[in-house]
């Protein structure tokens, strides 16, 4: 089991955690997750940045810890 602790935010579908270098993604349909480091590919094939995380973190209001499994 893994205990993350970021910055989150949710949309109908999924709940997004950014970490430092880091981007899980969380379905809430599902008992599954996936994470994407920096300098990844993510799902529309493009390289994820430390910039772009940087500015998501920046957004982020609410901030939790989350265990996964």
């Amino acid at each position: 089991m893994r205990k993350i602790t970021g910055k989150y935010e949710t949309d109908s579908n999924f709940t997004y955690i950014y970490t430092k270098d880091t981007v899980y993604t969380l379905p809430h349909n599902a008992n599954s997750w996936a994470c994407r480091k920096v300098g990844e590919l993510t799902a529309t094939g493009v390289v994820l940045t430390q910039e772009w995380l940087d500015t998501q973190r920046e957004k982020c209001v609410k901030e939790g810890t989350f265990e996964l499994a």
